[in-house]
């Protein structure tokens, strides 16, 4: 499994780590939970690629695993005021475009999987994308440090599946 670096819009390096399925597979993005890292992501990631999927990217967001810098800035999520935690759309939105311009990922053969914050990134990536066909999202909240899903939820589209697994 290859890691993976690309910069977001507002100059922060993501790491990632990249299972490869077979050619022509739909993609899977990953999105962890606080305090986790890309590699909390590893056996489902394993699985996805087993049943089919011919990309799957788990990344590590800002300020946590090996995403730590922004130019000459060092970061650490536990110092994060709610902007910097609501910033971290700007991982996903990179990280989506990395999969199309490297892997040749399609949304429309795309599922968003989060979970805790990730899960409500995924939920709110989804709904600002209508041609995401599917969002998973694991315990996600109401509203993270500003990152709301209530009003995202209501945006996704009828076509779009949404899986929720939560206490």
């Amino acid at each position: 499994m290859p890691t993976v670096a690309f910069t977001t819009s507002d100059g922060v390096t993501i790491a990632g780590s990249l299972f490869i399925g077979p050619a022509g597979g739909p993609a899977a993005l990953l999105l962890h939970m606080m305090p986790k890292t890309k590699e909390s992501w590893a056996p489902l990631a394993e699985a996805l690629v087993g049943a089919g999927f011919g990309s799957v990217l788990a990344i590590d967001l800002r300020g946590h695993g090996e995403s730590l810098r922004q130019g000459d800035r060092r970061l650490d999520y536990k110092n994060f005021s709610d902007a910097e935690h609501q910033a971290k759309m700007l991982d996903v939105e990179a990280a989506v475009e990395w999969l199309m311009k490297e892997r040749g990922a399609r949304l429309d053969r795309a599922v968003i999987v989060g979970a805790s914050i990730g899960a409500n990134l995924a939920i709110r990536f989804a709904a600002d994308h209508p041609e995401v066909p599917a969002v998973a999202a694991l315990s996600p909240g109401l509203d993270y440090r500003g990152v709301t899903t209530a009003d995202a939820v209501a945006r996704l589209r009828p076509k779009q599946a949404f899986f929720l697994a939560a206490s």
